[in-house]
């Protein structure tokens, strides 16, 4: 997996985070209205420069949108004017309309032109837009730029950018935007701590930018915290089944992380493996290449080892190659013990070579 770029960093700050503080309305269009080109004044007067600005709302819905500011003596004005909308459907059509000043007169519109706003579900709009009106110059434009900020662009958006991580690459484009319409974006700073060890188990996280310290405090190691592991870019921590954390997690660099609930991992994968293909944009790119074409050797083996347990006769392999590349993988050597009488469980095991002996100390005459 590579770093991520700037791009792609700037995409998931200002997509997730957004959507997670809800700072604006959660369904909202972004609007610029940069200028027009090419305004004339009015009839009898078309060689004159023009005093214009631009008004813009929601066809059907003149009380919602915004009025540029007046540009003096310009028949190519630059307004530079940017407002966010609140979108109630996508399907919605945004209303321009230019107008010109003249002295001793209403304002008088010369030039008007509409947007539908679902060009913009796979991509943002950049560029100029006709102006259509009997007064309006021929060949005059608007330039414009849009974007829209709904739940599931702003998760397609994210998936573009964070496709080629790792915990993504087992799930189709669909099963991964209904994820990430949930997951929630953390920056951290150096020292910061994540969770502490003893505390509860809610979120787990993937680092999309940095590093976290994993560490435990334990007296047989002494009165320090002692580092277990470390977790980079593009990895993930915190996914266990534990009542409490077994560890404490530690920022060791300003770190952006991914945040999600594991209920919503277990929904998102069980959001229709079958039918994602055929209902995720073509705009996202090819799927993942199902688990039977590209698995390395380790992976096939954690696969069949896992199809040989009762736990999971018939599932399907795409199924059992992602939940064995969300296994640990443990090498033990005889005579070791990893579970002792009265210890509580921390997860299940599942012997993929070997044997275990499985015994009970006698009781106390």
């Amino acid at each position: 997996w590579q770093p991520l770029s700037l791009e792609d960093m700037a995409t998931l700050r200002q997509d997730l985070l957004d959507q997670h503080c809800h700072r604006e309305s959660l369904s909202s269009v972004n609007v610029i209205v940069a200028g027009a080109k090419g305004l004339r004044g009015m009839p009898g007067h078309a060689n004159r420069i023009v005093n214009s600005y631009c008004k813009c709302h929601f066809v059907g819905d003149a009380d919602t949108g915004f009025v540029t500011k007046v540009v003096d003596d310009s028949s190519d004005p630059v307004w530079g004017h940017e407002a966010n909308l609140p979108l109630i459907s996508p399907a919605q059509s945004l209303y321009f309309q230019v107008f010109v000043q003249t002295a001793g007169k209403p304002d008088t519109c010369i030039g008007s032109a509409t947007f539908q706003t679902s060009q913009c579900q796979s991509q943002d709009f950049d560029g100029e837009i006709p102006l259509s009106e009997a007064v309006a110059f021929i060949g005059s434009s608007l330039d414009i730029r849009v974007r829209l900020y709904t739940p599931e662009v702003r998760a397609q958006r994210a998936y573009r950018a964070l496709r080629t991580l790792p915990f993504l690459s087992s799930l189709w484009p669909a099963q991964a935007v209904a994820l990430l319409e949930k997951v929630r974006i953390w920056e951290v700073g150096l020292g910061d701590y994540i969770y502490h060890q003893g505390g509860p188990v809610d979120y787990m996280y993937i680092v999309a930018q940095g590093s976290v310290r994993l560490e435990v405090l334990d007296p047989q190691y002494g009165q320090y915290p002692v580092t277990v592991s470390t977790v980079y870019d593009g990895q993930q921590f915190g996914d266990t089944i534990l009542e409490e954390r077994a560890t404490s997690a530690v920022a060791q660099e300003p770190t952006c992380l991914l945040c999600m609930l594991q209920t919503d991992y277990r929904s998102a994968f069980d959001h229709g493996i079958a039918d994602s293909p055929e209902v995720v944009s073509p705009n996202l790119g090819p799927s993942p290449t199902p688990a039977s074409g590209a698995m390395n050797a380790s992976l096939r083996l954690r696969v069949e080892g896992l199809r040989l347990s009762p736990f999971f006769v018939g599932a399907d392999e795409d199924r059992l190659a992602h939940m064995a590349s969300n296994l640990t993988e443990i090498e033990l050597r005889q005579g070791d013990e990893f579970l002792r009488v009265g210890q509580r469980m921390q997860c299940c095991y599942l012997i993929l070579e070997g044997f275990v002996k499985v015994y009970a100390p006698a009781e106390d005459p």
